[in-house]
């Protein structure tokens, strides 16, 4: 026999059920809509996240993607009229925070110091540049990198008038750049250096002597103390700020160019923390100055480079650096100093001095280095000079700083203009 009332009852509590379900489904976007206007006060003014934020709180279902060739005005970061030179910057992800150091020429050319600024508010504005190292030396290419808001980590090379006095530092501060302190790594002149951060114990760094030789040295305390150094090659050339790259406490990444054969393009692994090096020679076919890296996972590599001709070239690898392919992604005009990052394995750009045009331009591709769109950075001073320092943040926003020289050289920033759907 049919229990009628049980039916009707279990009728009853499955609308019941059902009707919770579609008034939680009704409510969600505005509890998200509140919590994210909670949360707005309390990120700095001009901070990507918190311009991302108003939108979803103006229109809560919005995406928010860069199209790979929009960027922001650029921004003049330095406020002095000395010659600057080799800028290198990071910023770190997820917040508006963006550390530079670049060095100033006192009296040239054999005394130039170390300078850092910072910005709180997505590039904006910045901090006054304020010297952090100065012994009457010749400063030569900073490399920087940081973990988070206060702990930022420097190497570079210095030594005095007469050529003597040589050496590579390590530097450090773990209050955002107000007080820094520093420790001597050798005796030898790093004329390029390279430096990254695993963590708050390991970094890594790698300098050049300018004589053939390639040495990696590390910490395993934060930067108190340091190994004596294990030689990657004696017959190769690095250059500035971004050559070497971890993917662990055990694997890494360095690439460098030949000294003797400059046409020779090489990548070194280590799979035992720098012990132990083995390098593989990859490109002959054109000169390999002025080289970047970027890793986006253990067998994503990517490496942007200049050829005889100046000319802008791409190579990459998906096997971990065992096998390699090189394009050309400008041919016809006189390219230096670029800087690259990934965001994703398809998702790469490029940023470098156009010497033909005189501009900072960006070639990015959203299909792993097959094709790309070249752009200039908008505003971007005529007569620029080379050094790009580049980091990749997220989908939306890659940072850039670069050197101009419309009244001696000056340090200019420009990010990724984002829009939103």
């Amino acid at each position: 026999m049919i229990d009628f009332k049980k039916k009707i009852n279990s009728f009853q509590d499955f609308n019941k059920e059902d009707l919770r379900l579609i008034k939680l489904i009704f409510i969600l976007p505005y509890l998200i809509t509140i919590i994210l206007f909670l949360l707005y006060p309390f990120i700095s003014e001009g901070s990507s996240i918190k311009e991302i934020i108003l939108s979803h709180i103006e229109r809560p279902n919005l995406v928010c993607t860069w199209d790979g060739i929009s960027w922001t005005n650029d921004i003049r970061v330095d406020t002095s009229s000395t010659q600057l030179f080799t800028p290198s910057s990071y910023a770190v992800p997820s917040t508006s925070t963006i550390f530079t150091v670049f060095t100033k020429a006192i009296v040239l050319p054999n005394h130039v110091d170390l300078y850092f600024t910072k910005s709180t508010d997505n590039g904006a504005t910045w901090s006054t540049q304020i010297e952090i190292y100065s012994q009457g030396l010749l400063i030569a290419t900073p490399s920087l990198m940081a973990l988070d808001v206060n702990n930022i980590f420097v190497v570079f090379g210095g030594h005095d008038s007469s050529g003597a006095n040589n050496r590579t530092m390590f530097g450090k501060s773990t209050d955002g750049g107000t007080n820094w302190s520093y420790v001597q790594l050798n005796t030898t002149y790093g004329i390029k250096n390279s430096i990254y951060v695993l963590d708050i114990d390991t970094i890594f760094m790698t300098y050049d002597n300018n004589s053939g030789t390639i040495t990696f040295q590390k910490s395993i305390n934060g930067g108190t103390t340091w190994s004596s150094g294990s030689i990657i090659t004696t017959d190769g050339k690095s250059s500035q700020d971004r050559t070497i790259w971890a993917i662990d406490a055990n694997t890494i990444y360095v690439i460098y160019h030949g000294k003797s054969v400059w046409s020779n393009l090489y990548f070194a692994k280590s799979t035992d923390g720098g012990t132990t090096w083995s390098s593989l020679l990859f490109e002959t076919a054109s000169s390999a100055a002025e080289i970047y890296l970027a890793v986006v996972d253990t067998n994503t590599i990517y490496v942007t480079y200049q050829d005889t001709s100046t000319h802008l070239h791409f190579a990459k690898s998906t096997n971990g650096g065992t096998t390699w392919t090189t394009t050309v992604v400008e041919s016809t005009h006189n390219d230096r100093g670029a800087a690259i990052a990934a965001y994703s394995a398809n998702k790469i750009v490029i940023v470098y001095w156009d010497i033909t045009d005189s501009r900072i331009k960006t070639a990015y591709s959203n299909n792993a280095g097959v094709t790309w769109t070249i752009t200039p950075i908008p505003s971007a001073l005529n007569n620029t000079t080379s050094w790009t320092s580049m980091n990749a943040i997220s989908n939306y926003a890659v940072y850039v700083t670069y050197l101009g020289a419309s009244s001696g050289n000056e340090i200019h920033f420009s990010r990724t203009a984002y829009t939103c759907e």
